[in-house]
């Protein structure tokens, strides 16, 4: 189970798929993707994990924008149930009614998949409103509802103001797990894993596993949708990530730069 592997020493992995849209061209027909492509998008994450010991969950997001559609996450994870690696839903319960029929019965439907691990996330801007809960009240009613069946996890922001401090609280309320930000700059990484682990030692917590989130770069669109999110990308990082130019080029620019990133947070460590 994904819980066990925590405990385990080693570099645990989740692979983030990628969400298809719902519907997909084909000949100038509109086709939902489940019935013409679901073959194809299975296999490619097939591939990419398995043999791969140290791939302990595949993560599968809720998307909140204006675009395409995107697949439902837990139709999407329904998909996957034969990857023979556990599921890791993302959920933001701030986009979704404060009722229990929305949020505590979107868990039971979990739970009733055998998907227990559930990463907790806000909304994007916390100036905002939202029609739902945040995620340490969201986290209250599903530990109050099911217990520990949910083996429940969370996001760390790197570059956010007071962001130790937030981190402390959600271990305190029993977050077992965090998930980065993606990464293009190690910094803001570093400092706040050391800060994190100050906190801990002060508050008598144990500190919990923090996963690193890399993502590689296609083109422009890409680095847009990444900034949308909040992410920061120095201005060197770019350059190098657009300097090969076409989409290839760029992806590869972009592996090299979070392995060169990976390293030195590993150096810190």
């Amino acid at each position: 189970m994904f819980s066990d592997f925590l405990s385990e020493k080693g570099m645990p992995i989740i692979f983030e798929a990628a969400q298809p849209h719902q519907f997909v061209e084909v000949n100038g027909v509109r086709r939902p993707t489940e019935v013409y492509d679901v073959e194809s998008v299975l296999g490619a994450i097939y591939n990419a994990v398995q043999g791969r010991q140290n791939v302990y969950g595949i993560g599968v997001s809720e998307v909140h924008d204006s675009g395409p559609e995107k697949v439902p996450p837990l139709r999407y994870a329904i998909w996957m149930e034969g990857a023979s690696k556990d599921l890791v839903i993302y959920r933001s319960p701030v986009y979704f009614p404060a009722s229990a029929i929305c949020q505590e019965g979107y868990v039971e439907e979990l739970l009733q998949r055998g998907i227990k691990n559930l990463i907790i996330a806000g909304g994007r801007s916390s100036s905002d409103r939202y029609p739902g809960y945040q995620p340490l009240e969201f986290l209250a009613r599903i530990k109050t509802a099911f217990g520990h069946k949910i083996f429940a996890g969370g996001v760390t922001i790197q570059t956010r103001k007071n962001e130790t401090q937030r981190l402390a609280e959600k271990t305190r309320h029993g977050m077992r797990y965090f998930r980065s930000q993606q990464i293009f700059d190690a910094e803001p990484v570093n400092e706040t894993l050391q800060a994190y682990w100050m906190q801990c030692q002060e508050e008598g917590l144990e500190p919990q596993t923090v996963f690193l989130s890399f993502v590689p770069v296609l083109n422009e669109h890409t680095i847009g949708k990444l900034r949308d999110l909040g992410v920061a990308i120095p201005e060197d990082v770019e350059r190098m990530i657009y300097a090969g130019g076409d989409r290839r080029a760029m992806r590869r620019a972009s592996i090299a730069v979070a392995k060169e990133l990976l390293g030195k947070i590993l150096e810190h460590a």
